[in-house]
């Protein structure tokens, strides 16, 4: 899985996340949020490795969503200039 890791991430061993903090409360707080994006992370290397399809994120679905939104509007509904 390294390769993987490496072609989707640049990552051969370990994933480090930065909590960007050295307070111990403010690491305490956001230790979990980093330790689900690195989770996440690890989850697409494992689909990309056994060639399944990742599951994608709430925000990534949302941001193919509006960029469809944006061409099929230019397109079809206001013309490629006016919006």
């Amino acid at each position: 899985m390294r390769e993987t890791a490496h072609r989707l991430f640049g990552v051969r061993r370990e994933f480090i996340q930065n909590l960007g903090t050295k307070d111990k409360r403010a690491a305490v707080r956001a230790a979990p949020g980093a330790l689900a994006a690195l989770q996440d992370k690890l989850a697409a290397v494992r689909a990309a490795h056994h060639n399944k399809p990742r599951k994608l994120t709430h925000q990534e679905t949302w941001a193919i969503a509006g960029q469809w939104y944006r061409e099929s509007a230019a397109a079809h509904v206001f013309g490629p200039t006016e919006l």
